[in-house]
């Protein structure tokens, strides 16, 4: 139908527009709900809508999804459908199709199966307590997507795009072999009771592994690809490896590694990065590399491990620099090289050896090095061993404040801040001593996926730990300290708190570990409930319109969404949005195209906003 801009014929196709949304009404009625429209789950996959909803219950089914579609649970604050198992046939298609699952629990497997189809998959708050296994050939699986689930029993995944694991809680063994190009890891809490978290692949491109939480396991984080970071995370009583890497370029940072076999391990063919993590108790060293062109190890602290501090091993490196570190307490030497022939030598500047049980460095390899500005205080056996010691070096007490009980910053008296000729040496700055601990910078605010949490505190602080705690009591208190997801941004600390719901007000405080009392320095601030969202359709226009169409869309949670425009006979014309989409307002454009590209004829059109239980829709005018 075509028309021109006039308002008064506009007005005269209201009748048209009437009739017409009721035929579009029925010819996009594509969803089904258990067990209002069908008796069993599989009946109504059978029927083969596009969203099959299930009432809280437990269905004592293992359905075979064979096609594209959403199952999900029908209601948000109800306890969630309980399946007995999941099976999911992968059919053949052309381009990838896409399955999704929201708030399930499967008391059994979840099998992925493929008759040589490719498929987008993603399950969010989902309970898969019996494990999930992808048996498609490799390359079938294009993308998976764990998203805020529960993980137990053993999670095999494959996946020839991406695979991405966020915010879940794991309770048992995951693997992600053979995945490739992309694949993250962020902001989840393992508990272990498996062998370890492998995440590896000769296809993969990009490895993110940030801000997690491992405890438990066999062995813990271990990552290869061709770009790896390993960052922000904490790995606790992992008996074998706190993390591991074996890639072309490694970067771990920021880690907290605590009562591992090993503490981090890097084996990698070109560079590998270690920076600034935290590594104690280890049953055997701290740090470990081995096969690298060219390594840093940069700013570490290192304490209280039976074994060596650090073991660099490995013929072949072209560069290795060591700088900045405190490495003490170990029960080896801070320091050993071991068959490492540098070509361009080996730089080892303003790094702490303190008091550990061999020597600061024991060199068992030939190749030049460059020692300068390290401080070799009360190593047992002695400050150098296999090279001749440099003028440059030093032994004095460097006046460390608790190192007993792993506090490694300096005292503000300490000769280690300002040493003539090396600036700072060792890992750490002021914590003890006559400068306070000072907020500089505390702020809360809601964001689309949680609280944000904004903290900073002035250079020298005495406090040997700063953390955020929250709570949700009318006066402020029963104060807890959430898992958050923690960046950095500059020298401001960030520290997202994703278990905060819109509709509860909190508080939010900074605390700090200072000598053997907790105390309190940032005041309370509260973060207000949010106002309460509905699934809807906002502001659409310009309506009508020939020219680029804005649409904006509210989501009182997150949750599996799809926004689509269709003729007046009910056919889909352009797809704007699907998949999960976090709480909050957002917007789409429509640029007045068709699937295929084409510029869509002027007429009548209806967009349909379908979301978990329901739908919005609204009729849309195309003028020329």
């Amino acid at each position: 139908m075509k028309f021109k801009t006039n308002p008064s014929n506009i007005l005269q196709l209201a009748g048209v527009l009437l009739a017409a949304e009721l035929l579009f009404a029925d010819a996009a009625a594509t969803n089904l709900i258990v067990p209002d429209h069908a008796s069993t789950i599989q009946s109504a996959l059978n029927a083969r809508p596009d969203t099959v909803f299930l009432r809280p219950a437990s269905y004592l089914e293992t359905p075979v999804v064979s096609y594209p579609v959403v199952l999900m649970s029908l209601e948000v604050q109800s306890p969630k459908p309980a399946l007995a198992g999941l099976s999911i046939h992968i059919a053949l298609n052309r381009t990838s199709a896409w399955y999704a699952f929201q708030r399930l629990q499967c008391a059994g497997a979840v099998e992925i199966v493929s008759d040589n189809g490719s498929c987008d998959l993603s399950f969010t708050e989902c309970d898969l307590q019996g494990g999930l296994a992808d048996y498609s050939s490799y390359g079938d699986t294009r993308m998976i997507s764990l998203v805020k689930s529960e993980l137990g029993g053993f999670i095999d995944l494959w996946a020839n795009s991406a695979i991405h694991i966020d915010s879940c809680q794991v309770t048992g063994e995951v693997r992600a072999n053979g995945a490739g190009p992309d694949l993250s890891v962020r902001g989840c809490v393992f508990e272990g009771n498996g062998t370890g978290i492998a995440l590896r692949g000769e296809r993969l491109t990009s490895c993110d592994i940030i801000g997690n939480e491992v405890r438990h396991y066999s062995s813990g984080l271990a990552a290869g690809g061709d770009y790896t970071t390993i960052r922000d995370n904490t790995v606790e009583d992992c008996w074998t490896m706190g993390i591991g890497a074996g890639v072309l370029l490694v970067t771990a940072e920021n880690n907290v590694v605590r009562g591992c076999g090993r503490g981090i391990v890097v084996e990698t063919s070109r560079r590998g990065t270690v920076t600034r993590n935290n590594i104690a108790a280890c049953t055997n060293e701290g740090i470990y590399i081995i096969w690298g062109d060219e390594i840093e190890v940069v700013e570490n602290v290192v304490w209280g491990c039976a074994s060596d501090g650090v073991l660099i091993r490995g013929a072949g490196s072209q560069r290795v620099s060591m700088r900045g570190n405190t490495i003490g307490l170990n029960g080896g030497s801070a320091c050993v090289v071991e068959d490492s022939y540098s070509r361009e030598g080996q730089e080892w500047n303003s790094n702490i050896g303190y008091k550990n049980g061999g020597y600061g460095v024991h060199w068992l390899s030939g190749g030049s090095a460059s020692f300068s500005c390290n401080d070799w205080f009360g190593n047992q056996q002695g400050a150098v061993e296999g090279r001749s010691p440099s003028g440059e070096d030093f032994s004095v007490d460097p006046q460390l404040c608790v190192p007993d009980s792993g506090d490694f910053r300096l005292n503000s008296a300490s000769p280690m801040l300002d040493r003539t000729g090396c600036g700072q040496v060792g890992a750490l700055g002021v914590g003890c001593g006559v400068t306070p601990t000072l907020v500089q910078r505390f702020t809360a605010m809601r964001v689309s996926d949680g609280v944000q949490v904004v903290w900073q505190v002035a250079d020298g602080a005495t406090a040997s730990e700063v953390w955020v705690e929250r709570s949700e009591a009318t006066e402020g208190e029963g104060w807890i300290r959430p898992v958050t997801w923690r960046t950095r941004d500059n020298r401001a600390v960030v520290e997202l708190d994703r278990s905060a719901e819109s509709g509860r007000k909190y508080w939010y405080r900074l605390t700090a570990q200072e000598g053997s009392e907790t105390v309190v320095i940032g005041a309370a601030i509260a973060v207000e409930a949010q106002t309460r969202l509905e699934f809807r359709l906002g502001d659409v226009g310009p309506n009508p319109g020939g020219g680029p169409l804005g649409i904006v869309f509210a989501l009182p949670h997150p949750a599996l969404i799809e926004i689509a425009v269709f003729d007046i006979q009910g056919r889909r014309v352009a797809s704007l949005a699907r998949g999960a989409w976090p709480a909050g307002t957002h917007e789409v454009k429509w640029n007045g195209r068709t699937q295929a590209g084409e510029t869509a004829l002027a007429g009548i059109y209806f967009l349909r906003y379908t979301y978990p239980g329901g739908q919005d829709r609204r009729a849309l005018v195309r003028i020329r």
